[in-house]
């Protein structure tokens, strides 16, 4: 389980550059003055979000494992923190989508394909918190971890190409 927590530790430090990200983006975006700012401001919810979950969450197996916790646990603690989380945030993150699918900048193909990361990192974590395991309990949180990560990755680059985007700033 020794090298699981080296990818975790690895894809926690993914999580902290794409947070980190989000805060030069929040700044850059102000400064441009960008047509599409309502749905960057979502991007970057969505992005920072994943982003900080992916941190916590890929680092919390192994306190669990040093504090003697069976491996079960160290997986399916912090996957049930993810589903709740999720639970709670999903209807606004979903309202907030049907409220800017007409704004300029608005990506049906890149909401649809987070939608499907957050689906396959919810569905494996889910699995993890009841301890469904029809692969090693550490590979199944890995897929869940890697769900959060695509997540980020996604919002990430629409970020992006929206600051890199020339914007009217009248």
């Amino acid at each position: 389980m020794d090298s699981v927590f080296d990818t975790y530790a690895l894809l926690a430090g993914l999580g902290m550059s794409f947070a980190g990200f989000g805060t030069l983006a929040v700044t850059l975006g102000s400064r441009a003055g960008g047509d599409d700012a309502r749905v960057d401001a979502h991007r970057l919810t969505n992005m920072l979000t994943a982003s900080l979950t992916l941190v916590v969450v890929a680092l919390l197996p192994a306190v669990l494992a040093a504090l003697g916790f069976a491996e079960r646990w160290q997986v399916g603690l912090p996957s049930l923190a993810v589903v709740l989380v999720t639970a709670f945030a999903s209807p606004g993150l979903a309202r907030r989508n049907l409220e800017i699918r007409r704004s300029p900048g608005f990506s049906p193909v890149a909401a649809v394909t987070n939608l499907a990361s957050v689906i396959v990192a919810v569905t494996a974590f889910l699995m993890c918190a009841i301890g469904w395991f029809p692969v090693p309990p550490g590979a199944l949180f890995l897929v869940g971890l890697v769900g959060l990560l695509l997540s980020s990755v996604i919002m990430f680059s629409r970020v992006a190409m929206s600051l890199l985007r020339p914007h009217n700033l009248a």
